[in-house]
């Protein structure tokens, strides 16, 4: 009687969910008989090719990773799903520049799960009288994140400054960070 070994190749991925931009290993482990084998990998969305025993992946979207291995006679193949979470979007608002004595407002918008500024605030604005950068990172439900900054500049108050003529001219001075 003849005896058949099984084939079989199993995919551990290093993360089965990822945020956008992320990347992630997917290690394969062959049962059977030993040998030399070549892997064919291919993905569903299309775009995703390679002949690796472990390859790595940044998929953009949610993507299945398919592979076949084959010793030239005995073919098999498995496939595992890598789900893919949307970064939070944020925009910061541009540079600012006030005078001493006013205050910029800084809003990381609605909508995040979690915020945390370079300030140690975690409200989604802030209020900020000090020339430097101000930056933040918020979170979305899905645990991915965005980072972005902005710089404001404090102006001294006015100098008078008298001319010829009856004009006083402010001046203003900016504070060096």
């Amino acid at each position: 009687s003849m005896t058949v070994t099984e084939l079989a190749i199993n995919i551990t991925p290093t993360a089965d969910v990822i945020c956008v931009g992320e990347s992630v290993q997917l290690n394969t482990e062959i049962s059977g008989p030993g040998g030399e084998y070549e892997y064919s990998w291919t993905s569903i969305p299309e775009g995703f090719e390679s002949d690796e025993a472990n390859p790595t992946v940044m998929p953009e979207v949610t993507t299945t990773y398919i592979v076949s291995i084959t010793d030239g006679m005995i073919e098999t193949g498995n496939q595992v799903s890598i789900e893919v979470n949307p970064l939070p979007e944020l925009t910061l608002s541009d540079d600012m520049l006030i005078c001493i004595g006013d205050s910029a407002m800084f809003d990381a918008g609605m909508g995040h799960t979690e915020y945390l500024w370079t300030t140690g605030d975690t409200t989604s604005m802030i209020y900020a009288k000090t020339t430097g950068w101000y930056g933040v990172t918020v979170w979305n439900e899905f645990g991915c994140y965005a980072m972005d900054s902005a710089y404001l500049d404090v102006m001294m108050m006015p100098e008078k400054t008298s001319l010829s003529g009856p004009a006083d001219v402010d001046i203003y001075v900016g504070t060096t960070s």
